[in-house]
């Protein structure tokens, strides 16, 4: 190799190495400056809720997170909770007809997300694509009856889930209806 081509050589690998390293550098530029910028600006975060979430407000008794049925995201029904709490101060009798529909709005939330979870786990038994499909376990022997049982108990599952948001409609109402009172009610 003559001393002319190994210099073109070097000089073409360093201009073919140099953008990839120059574009290394800036993209760990471009990097820190996100990371600043987030944590510059805490309020701009919004929270995602999962399914374990969900799991955690049923366990422990506080309100679960409303689901996707529900009229209201749960920012804003917490804003309007803070909002009405601050207004009913002077009013105890309708903060205890707002607590009990607060209470009342939860627990519909609560079995609304249960009923969803039963009937989520009734068509994953169904369905081809899930780990728990009854015809992928080794012991096919009474599979046919589970399936006939399974479609029996997602039917009655589906109903109860109707049940419940309708329940968690009219309990939504209710609670809205005890906030207006509380709005409406002269203070002493």
């Amino acid at each position: 190799m003559t001393p002319g081509a190994a210099r073109r050589a070097v000089l073409g690998l360093v201009l073919v190495l140099a953008p990839a390293l120059v574009g290394a550098q800036g993209i760990g530029d471009v990097a820190a400056k996100e990371k600043q910028k987030r944590t510059a600006s805490p309020h701009d975060k919004s929270r995602v809720l999962t399914n374990d979430d969900l799991s955690k407000g049923e366990k422990s008794g506080s309100p679960a997170a409303a689901p996707a049925a529900a009229p209201a995201s749960s920012s804003g029904a917490d804003k309007e909770r803070e909002r009405s709490s601050k207004e009913q101060e002077g009013n105890p009798p309708a903060d205890t007809a707002v607590e009990q529909a607060q209470a009342a709005a939860d627990a519909a939330r609560a079995s609304v997300v249960a009923a969803e979870e039963h009937v989520k786990e009734l068509q994953d038994k169904l369905n081809p694509m899930s780990p728990s499909f009854i015809y992928g376990g080794t012991q096919l022997g009474d599979a046919v009856g589970e399936e006939m049982r399974t479609r029996e108990e997602l039917r009655v599952a589906e109903a109860q889930l109707a049940g419940a948001r309708d329940g968690l409609v009219k309990a939504n109402q209710a609670l809205e209806d005890a906030r207006r009172g509380v709005r409406r009610a002269p203070r002493e």
